[in-house]
């Protein structure tokens, strides 16, 4: 028997009589001490053997010495590839000391009991579980710093990431996690090396679903947690974002919640989280890939520079395995749990839909010509909703969607304290086209009107025919009256443009006039007949103009 190795193998001993045996092979022996414990012993070690010829001792050394320089890497390496349950790995659960210089242990030696600091509810990254004990990946990441620098830690925790990272600045904490490293922190903290990667997403109402680049976001109310350096690369990108800032995570979900904020802005996994734990299964999930990927590092006080490269060689040696232990450990459970239900849920919702994809299918070929029907009278439906809040001429909103964007408008803009304008619109001299060219020229310079009209404003803007000859405009958030003033402009400038190459010879002229909520008026009817009057006040100018009051 040439010796090959030792194995830990699992086994339930009697709970009265328990022994830890431990077999130790020679070259013609074993030996066995016995110890005798009060309760059960989950494994013991033996030693293995390969069987080969007696005579053969040269093989017998070879053996022996090859498994002799078989390291605990190597042996790792091989459970890892061939056990998959990673509970039941004995060498990728060794634990190995990190090698330190002599001056390193005496300076370990002599520091007092460090203070980490952390957010008691920033999940699954760090948090304060049920127990009142510090949680999170974090604090995988701190006690293993703790056991491998044989260093005692105290956690502290705080309410909001601006209180921890001014307690960092001021010294009272040692250090802190999931830092962005950035040029204006380096001035008053040094950091350690990259240990884990943090994704940006962004959390909205499924009114503003699909949303998934930062100029998406413009004139949108975007809230981010107060102290990150988020905001700053944000206004960079897209200056013409809202930005609210919040105490903490929690409070920028509430805040789109709640519709105090358009989009909240943090990490996925902690968006992630809180989405499961508050069942706020209204709110939709998205990435930010713009951001990139942005590396969390541990933030340290200036007196601590001499530890920082002794805990950065610790973060070296965490495998990436241990790192998708870390994340599989803290996922929200949702994710990670429910897994196996969702399976089943998505075989009963498969076989469901072929047995009714198989019954429609039938139905379909015996009702035929009642589908044919159905679609008919469907298409017929669409039209009569579509002409309904349409002008069937230029395809322009007509007076009854009209009247519900303004009310739907004044509403809006009450509740957010801001302006918007009406501009109401009139062609002069256009009766003369009738008149002179037909009712099909007037009709193509009302066309052509309408769209170079368009043309001039933004898309989260209104324009509706309200009769004959003469347009509505609703031009919401106008907080600037010479940004109004500018598309009125614009349009008697477009206007002039069509009427030019539609009816050169005729004298064809518009008239603006506009009226400001809440200065002119707070109500739909009275915005309307406030804009028709500075309207009325510039006809009969015979050139283009516009009044507001």
């Amino acid at each position: 028997l040439s010796k090959r190795g030792k194995i830990h193998r699992h086994r339930v001993l009697p709970q009265k009589e328990v022994y830890d045996h431990k077999v130790r092979s020679g070259s013609n022996f074993i030996s066995q001490s016995v110890k005798k414990r009060s309760r059960s012993c989950p494994e013991y070690v033996d030693a293995v053997h390969s069987l080969i010829q007696e005579k053969n001792i040269g093989l017998n050394y070879s053996i022996i010495d090859g498994f002799n320089k078989i390291g605990h890497k190597e042996l790792s390496a091989l459970e890892n590839k061939w056990i998959l349950n990673s509970s039941d790995r004995v060498f990728f659960e060794t634990e190995t000391t990190l090698p330190l210089s002599s001056e390193q242990f005496d300076y370990l030696n002599k520091l007092s009991p460090l203070k980490f600091g952390y957010l008691n509810s920033w999940a699954p990254m760090e948090f304060t579980n049920k127990s009142g004990l510090f949680s999170g990946v974090n604090s995988e990441v701190v006690d293993l710093i703790e056991k491998q620098l044989k260093l005692n830690i105290e956690p502290i925790s705080f309410d909001d990431w601006q209180s921890l990272y001014s307690a960092l600045e001021k010294g009272h904490i040692d250090f802190a996690g999931s830092m962005a490293s950035t040029e204006t922190r380096q001035d008053s903290i040094l950091f350690s090396q990259p240990y884990w990667p943090s994704f940006w997403a962004l959390v909205s109402s499924i009114e503003h679903a699909g949303l998934f680049r930062l100029d998406q976001l413009a004139e949108l109310r975007v809230a981010v947690v107060e102290g990150y350096d988020l905001p700053n690369r944000i206004m960079l990108i897209e200056p013409n974002i809202k930005l609210i800032l919040v105490p903490d995570s929690q409070s920028g979900v509430n805040a789109v919640a709640n519709d105090d904020a358009d989009i909240f802005i943090d990490n996925l996994m902690t968006l992630s989280h809180l989405l499961n734990e508050s069942k706020h299964y209204d709110l939709n999930l998205s990435m930010l890939p713009e951001l990139g990927t942005q590396q969390s590092h541990l933030g340290f006080n200036h007196k601590l520079k001499y530890l920082i490269p002794m805990v950065d060689s610790v973060l070296r040696q965490v495998t990436q395995e241990e790192k998708q232990l870390f994340y599989k450990r803290w996922t929200p459970k949702a994710i990670t749990n429910n897994n196996h239900k969702y399976r089943n849920w998505l075989i009963y919702v498969s076989i469901a839909f072929a047995i009714s994809a198989i019954s429609f299918f039938i139905y379909w070929l015996s009702n035929k010509r009642l589908q044919a029907e159905v679609t008919r009278r469907q298409k017929i439906e669409q039209q009569i909703q579509y002409m309904n809040s349409h002008d069937n001429l230029t395809g322009l909103l007509n007076r009854r969607l009209l009247d519900d964007r303004l009310t739907s408008a004044v509403l809006t803009h009450s509740r957010e304290q801001t302006r918007f304008a009406v501009m109401f619109i009139s062609l002069d001299n256009f009766k003369l086209v009738n008149d002179t060219r037909g009712y099909n020229s007037g009709d193509e310079l009302l066309i052509g009107c309408a769209n170079a009209i368009a043309g001039t404003i933004r898309r989260s803007d209104t324009l509706a025919r309200f009769g004959g000859d003469e347009f509505v405009i609703i031009l919401n958030r106008a907080q600037e009256f010479d940004a109004v003033c500018q598309v009125a402009e614009n349009a008697l400038a477009a206007i002039a443009r069509v009427v030019e190459a539609k009816v050169p010879e005729i004298n064809v002229s518009a008239s603006i006039g506009i009226a400001f909520y809440p200065m002119d008026a707070d109500s739909p009817i009275e915005l309307l007949k406030q804009a028709d009057k500075l309207m009325q006040l510039t006809k009969g100018n015979d050139e283009n103009s516009y009044m507001t009051s």
